[in-house]
């Protein structure tokens, strides 16, 4: 129904920025009930899934678009946050956005740009971006927070306007460069770009 009314409101659904996530509760893995690990991996994980089943049709029926996932630089380099939090705190929420950054690449393996649905899928790994769950973090390890504050909502309009770069310019070589150069800017972003 959300995208209908985008439809509507906007035009045609071709980019989807799939840009949620939590950590949940911050206790440790082993402390956590079933309840506790359904709402961290039902938002990180089950989230962007349903977002690109909902589009999905809205793709096709534009032949093709942009889908991109919030995932963290976490996914990649889990130990960042067991250093802050070796009682485990963080195990959940590192392993949700690695599974985010997996499906991404599996939704780019069969649905991109090398296949008939030509819709292409991203992956953004921030660092530690200032918002109320890194400063809960913070708050929970006794930090100060983070070292750089990244203004969330400049990184958000940069990622958007460069995708559309991207986009006119059918992902050309020299776009997605810059891209990928601009993104890692804004601090452990990777974009991979394997396969569409």
């Amino acid at each position: 129904a959300a995208f209908a009314a985008a439809k509507e409101a906007y035009g045609p659904v071709n980019f989807v920025f799939a840009n949620g996530g939590t950590i949940g509760t911050l206790k440790p893995i082993h402390e956590m009930n079933l309840e506790d690990m359904r709402a961290v991996w039902g938002c990180n994980q089950e989230g962007p899934l349903m977002s690109f089943v909902a589009a999905f049709p809205h793709f096709k029926e534009n032949g093709g678009g942009a889908f991109v996932i919030t995932s963290s630089y976490t996914a990649a380099m889990p130990q960042c946050v067991f250093d802050l939090f070796p009682e485990g705190v963080g195990s959940l929420y590192t392993s949700s956005k690695a599974a985010c950054t997996d499906l991404c690449r599996s939704l780019s393996g069969g649905y991109g740009l090398h296949t008939d649905h030509k819709i292409r899928c991203y992956s953004l790994n921030p660092g530690f971006y200032t918002t109320k769950m890194v400063q809960d973090w913070a708050d929970h390890s006794g930090m100060a927070g983070p070292d750089e504050a990244v203004d969330h909502e400049d990184a958000v309009q940069t990622a958007m306007a460069l995708q559309k770069e991207a986009i006119a310019a059918d992902l050309h070589r020299a776009a997605r460069e810059r891209l990928r150069r601009a993104m890692c800017r804004l601090r452990g972003a990777d974009l991979p770009a394997r396969r569409g």
